[in-house]
């Protein structure tokens, strides 16, 4: 499984942001956490407030100021990049200070993250450096 992070606004948890998406396309495993997809399309997100601690350097820091004083930090664990993708678009589309960090490098805004993955459909933004493929 490969791993991304996404970083949103204080107030943002899993219940609430299932709720917003409107999809329905999500089991919950916990309070803090839900399944999407199955076998190669399996997608986990949960909240982790304990990956903060990694966020209090440059360029990090920076980015994630957007998300305000107190930013909600969640952990996404999947096999396939698109399906993450998706689950991350639908989840976090509604909200404008979102940062996607992929932990390879690449920090981006939710609306960044959307454009680049619509745009480019075969790059594989799980394991870039930068929004250049």
């Amino acid at each position: 499984m490969r791993d991304t992070f996404v970083i949103a606004p204080s107030g943002a948890g899993i219940q609430t942001l299932a709720r917003v998406s409107g999809s329905g396309l999500y089991s919950h495993e916990s309070p803090t956490s839900m399944v999407s997809g199955d076998g190669p399309q399996l997608v986990v997100i949960a909240e982790a407030q304990d990956v903060a601690q990694y966020y209090v350097e440059a360029p990090e820091s920076a980015a994630i100021r957007v998300c305000g004083d107190d930013p909600a930090f969640f952990h996404v664990r999947f096999r396939d990049h698109h399906a993450a993708a998706a689950l991350i678009i639908d989840l976090f589309k509604h909200l404008k200070s979102v940062i996607v960090d992929n932990d390879h490098g690449l920090l981006l805004s939710i609306s960044q993250f959307d454009k680049l993955t619509s745009d480019r459909p075969n790059w594989d933004w799980s394991t870039a450096e930068s929004e250049v493929p």
